[in-house]
């Protein structure tokens, strides 16, 4: 009973979690629990229970290669070609941003359409240097924008570009790209003098490293002081021999019925970089270590 409670944690845990998908060379993260409808060369996600105050609608556009055109243009051209007869009664400066080998930029803007309602549009598109994508978040009220606002954000930030993300020079051709996880155990903790049960110990590590330089790692363990799960999330680069990773944020959940644990926490800022010593051992192995520590080697995962 004691390991089959765990294990029923990390069900729960791992059935809560959120992956990278990928759309036509774009790679995201979708809303949870939002609905989703492909329209052939664009998907489309909708909040549950559509209602006033949350109508709002999430575009995503397939890569399509520049073509010899600047990121810039080739944006300007998307969204004049948006319009489809309506006009802008309002538009934000671009918000451009770096990160990465990827450019950023986002403009809002209202739009009145051809039969003179007002909409308020969100546009995030990325580019590479040589693909770009673009999504745009449609609103119908200030008040929807407001709030599904983090969720939006959180959309537009998991965005990518397939297949851009440098590998180490001694991968031999394989990719760090996947998910991945350390092999875990299980077993009881037992008190030396009276051999008598105490707890149960359990711990292991995971990774998904996303093809746009985005990455997921989660930290199990769980024993006498400490027993949940740790989740970071934010960016990562491969330079030379080293992973570095660049820590945007990190969520703590306790494992039910540990009284000593400390309150559960979501996504809380906590920017950290991180960097290891990385070997790729095979096409499903790789090694890293941080300093003079030991190795610790992940497999991995069927896909």
């Amino acid at each position: 009973m004691k390991q089959s409670s765990a294990a029923v944690f990390l069900l729960l845990l791992f059935g809560s979690l959120v992956f990278a998908d990928e759309f036509s060379g774009v790679v995201y993260q979708a809303p949870s629990g939002w609905n989703k409808q492909s329209t052939g060369d664009a998907l489309a996600f909708t909040p549950p229970n559509l209602a006033p105050d949350n109508g709002v609608a999430i575009v995503l556009s397939g890569a399509h290669h520049l073509g010899g055109k600047s990121f810039s243009d080739w944006l300007t051209q998307q969204l004049d070609a948006e319009l489809s007869g309506g006009k802008v009664l309002k538009q934000s400066e671009p918000n451009r941003q770096k990160d990465g080998s990827l450019d950023r930029v986002t403009i809002v803007r209202i739009v009145e359409d051809a039969q003179g309602t007002a909409l308020i549009q969100m546009y995030h598109a990325i580019s590479n240097g040589e693909k770009a994508a673009i999504a745009v978040a449609a609103a119908v009220s200030e008040e929807a924008v407001n709030n599904q606002a983090s969720i939006i954000q959180a959309f537009f930030a998991s965005l990518g570009i397939a297949g851009s993300v440098p590998q180490p020079p001694n991968s031999a051709g394989f990719s760090i790209v996947g998910n991945w996880s350390t092999t875990s155990y299980f077993g009881d903790i037992v008190d030396s003098t009276t051999g008598s049960f105490q707890s149960t110990a359990y711990s292991g590590e995971w990774y998904v490293f996303s093809p746009d330089g985005i990455y997921q790692h989660t930290h199990i363990a769980g024993g006498l002081i400490i027993s949940g799960a740790v989740i970071e999330k934010g960016s990562f680069q491969v330079l030379g021999n080293q992973l570095v990773l660049n820590r945007k944020t990190s969520s703590w959940i306790p494992m039910p019925g540990k009284s000593s644990n400390r309150p559960a926490y979501r996504d809380r800022e906590s920017p950290e970089e991180s960097r290891f010593v990385v070997q790729m051992n095979n096409a499903n192995e790789f090694s890293i270590k941080q300093g003079e520590g030991m190795w610790t080697t992940f497999h991995k995962k069927p896909q």
